[in-house]
């Protein structure tokens, strides 16, 4: 039996600090054994809110569209680059591997994607066409009613309650400022609203740092989610394939107008050999008129070749000091070439473009850097031809000084007529050098002209498709079984936390151990609740009828603490008090002195409870005469006394209307009673009124020699630590702390 007091010692309640006299702070101490009993005793909280969690989240998880997401990778690179001469000369025609970002931004660009959106006819589909979507149900009540109170807080503060019209596209149109705020849209033309839609779903990155770019594409349609990854691409190649088309169209432009100079300069060399050859190297030379003629017209030629070669010179070295003052580009206005035309006007384009932009985004955008190399790369290319023209003008100039110098040496040569004929020779044949280099950078530009147009007619996109979308065969989100799971452990977390919320705040007993600390120096009996499959059974049966039970454990447990506290000789008073109703001290009194009785003690059981006092219907015995009839002198102890069939021990009953129970019970003839009752038995049992509600227990109690002090498990400290206080001032401290109405689950017979 002291193991089972022992055992049931271990509290699974909140543990409650000693209470002082005058204050009542209680600390709540956690340790793992106390965790382990909340969560034991919460099981069924936190398993109910894990599976009710559970069943909302597959609620929620079944309303929600299921969403497709598909992908396709392409690969960037130079697969359709130009040899590595046309490389050099022409930078555009090759992709800078480390500009993927670039490219990535072309493909999610609002022209691609509104190519792609007319290509597939997205307006036909359900998705981005709310007209072919089904009719909404209307707002429901939650909606409505949070609708009126938005309503009722603006027309209290004043507000309108109409929606502010905002400028929308409607005012295209009417303002400047206002079509170029829509500029990208005018473009996209009817595709604008579908180039946003697409961009939300759409998905575009670099494949760690590698070339491989990922196109990801996620809607409720699964066909559609594979659909607009692939377009994207073919778009995207096609566009690529334009592009790189475009460049070598402006390279070959540049060619056909450098071929159309160097034509022009090989006909004029051939021309001039010819007429070299036929004027001046006919046979004989002619006869002296005719050499004095020639002497004649090469002195005017002489002289106009003299004043041609001044004139040169002199326009030679304003230009040069022109372009040592302020640079080769400042003089490209003074040149007549198509080459330098089409730079400056590319140039002007890049500079405005320049300005545009960091206008716009600032300095740190790379569109920003990429447009400053062009311009110098542009002004690089405009001086090379700037200097170029320079050294055909030096060029025309050492011409002209060569065509005096000719025509000195031939008119010495005429006057010595010894070496006319091989000063007519060497002019001969350089004429003819000149004529061969013409003819050969001529026949060089028209291949590489020949080797640019083939490379544009060849041309083919700088990216391989690597795998092309397919439809996925299962939604990527919502996830059921992970939604379940996480609502199942949300709704056990949550219950988790309200038991151990509701273990910190609870104050009531759970345990000997909080009773223990009330009750010092008392004595602590567990005493079991008694139920059946359909309810709560009797304990006077339960009692009664079987001796192995748990009750009847704790009430031999309770018998023998008594007994071990009683005096060697004569009887001994037990009072049974609590502090509320419902205690169950009437049958543990009961059952108390029935137990007394079979061992052989004589045993007398007083109903002091004159509020509602029932021993009498529950042993089913005469209520005449009773307590009060002794206590007024209309009948004697002895008749008062009842015998109960099933023990054999006396009863004393009462009645429940007397005008002043506690007065009854202050007289000297119940203390007279008390002493006669112990004379003549050997256990006096008094059941008594409860403490908080009325104070007839305490004269009784300062008759006992023990007092018993019933405590219901999960009763309030508050009450049962003022029903203590209640009894030290009586002079009465209990003896023995009785915790009625405890869990079974709490009791560990040994059989």
């Amino acid at each position: 039996m002291n193991e089972i007091s022992a055992d049931n010692r271990r509290s699974l309640g909140p543990t409650v600090a000693p209470v002082a006299e005058g204050g009542g702070s209680q600390d709540m101490v956690l340790d793992f054994g106390r965790i382990l009993a909340i969560m034991r005793r919460g099981w069924w909280l936190i398993a109910g809110l894990g599976f009710l969690g559970a069943v909302i989240a597959a609620i929620l998880v079944l309303q929600v569209t299921p969403t497709y997401q598909a992908r396709a990778e392409l690969l960037l690179g130079q697969k359709g680059r130009v040899d590595d001469a046309m490389g050099a000369l022409f930078q555009d025609l090759r992709l800078d591997d480390a500009a993927i970002s670039g490219e990535i931004a072309i493909i999610t660009s609002g022209r691609v994607l509104s190519e792609v959106s007319d290509r597939l006819d997205l307006d036909t589909h359900a998705e981005f066409n709310p007209d072919l979507r089904p009719p909404e149900d209307g707002p429901g009540l939650l909606a409505r009613m949070s609708d009126g109170a938005v309503d009722l807080l603006k027309g209290a503060l004043g507000m309108s309650t109409d929606d502010a019209g905002g400028a929308g596209p409607a005012t295209a149109g009417r303002s400047p400022v206002a079509d170029a705020a829509l500029t990208g849209k005018t473009a996209l033309g009817d595709q604008a609203s579908y180039v946003d839609q697409l961009r939300q779903g759409l998905k575009v990155r670099q494949v760690g740092r590698s070339n491989l770019v990922s196109v990801q594409y996620a809607t409720t349609d699964p066909v559609l989610a594979a659909a607009v990854p692939n377009a994207l691409i073919d778009v995207y190649l096609e566009d690529q394939v334009n592009r790189r088309f475009d460049v070598l169209n402006r390279a070959t432009a540049g060619l056909e107008t450098r071929l159309d100079t160097m034509r022009g300069r090989v006909e004029a060399s051939e021309r001039a050999t010819i007429d070299y050859r036929n004027e001046n190297l006919s046979e004989g030379f002619g006869s002296r008129v005719q050499m004095d003629q020639q002497l004649a017209d090469l002195s005017v030629r002489l002289s106009a070749a003299t004043a041609e070669q001044s004139e040169l010179e002199s326009e030679l070295r304003s230009l040069n000091a022109l372009i040592e003052a302020e640079g080769a580009i400042s003089t490209a206005g003074l040149f007549q070439s198509p080459t330098i035309t089409t730079l400056r006007a590319e140039l002007s384009d890049l500079r405005r473009r320049e300005d545009r932009l960091r206008g716009q985004f600032g300095d740190d955008i790379p569109q920003l850097d990429e447009a400053r190399r062009e311009i110098a790369r542009l002004e690089s290319a405009l001086a090379e031809e700037v200097l170029r023209l320079r050294d055909d003008k030096a060029k025309l100039v050492d011409l002209a000084r060569a065509r005096t110098d000719a025509l000195s040496r031939q008119l010495s040569e005429m006057e010595r007529r010894a070496v006319a004929l091989a000063q007519r020779e060497v002019r001969l044949a350089q004429l003819q050098r000149e004529q061969s280099a013409a003819q050969l950078v001529y026949e060089n530009f028209l291949d590489r002209f020949n080797q640019t147009r083939d490379v544009g007619d060849l041309q083919e996109s700088d990216a391989q498709v690597i795998d092309y979308a397919s439809p996925p065969p299962a939604p990527i989100a919502p996830n059921k079984k992970l939604a379940v799971a996480l609502g199942g452990f949300g709704g056990a977390f949550l219950g988790l936390a309200l038991a151990f919320a509701h273990a910190l705040t609870d104050t009531r007993l759970r345990g000997l151990d909080g009773l223990q600390r009330l009750m010092r120096g008392a004595d602590m009996v567990l005493v079991p609740r008694v139920a059946s499959l359909w309810g709560r059974s009797d304990p006077l049966a339960t009692a009664l009828h079987k001796p192995q039970s748990p009750l009847s454990e704790s009430l031999r447990t309770l018998r023998s603490t008594l007994m071990m506290a009683a005096p060697q000789t004569g009887g001994f008073v037990v009072c049974f008090v609590s502090t509320n109703p419902g205690a169950g001290k009437t049958t543990t009194a009961i059952n108390i002195g029935r137990l007394f009785a079979r061992m052989g003690k004589s045993c007398v059981v007083v109903d002091a409870d004159q509020r509602r006092g029932n021993i009498a219907r529950l042993l089913d015995l005469p209520t005449h005469p009773d307590l009060v009839d002794v206590i007024e002198g209309n009948a004697d102890l002895t008749s008062a006394l009842h015998e109960d069939p099933e023990s054999g021990m006396r009863v004393l009953t009462t009645r429940l209307d007397a005008d002043d129970p506690a007065g009854v019970l202050l007289s000297q003839k119940m203390s007279t009673i008390v002493d006669s009752l112990k004379r003549h038995f050997d256990v006096v049992i008094i059941d008594t009124a409860p403490l908080l509600p009325v104070a007839d227990a305490l004269p009784v109690a300062r008759l006992a020699n023990q007092v018993v002090m019933m405590v219901p498990y999960g009763s309030s400290t508050d009450d049962v630590l003022t029903g203590r206080r209640m009894l030290d001032r009586a002079g009465r401290p209990p003896s023995c702390a009785v915790m009625s109405f405890a869990p079974a689950s709490q009791i560990r017979s040994y059989y």
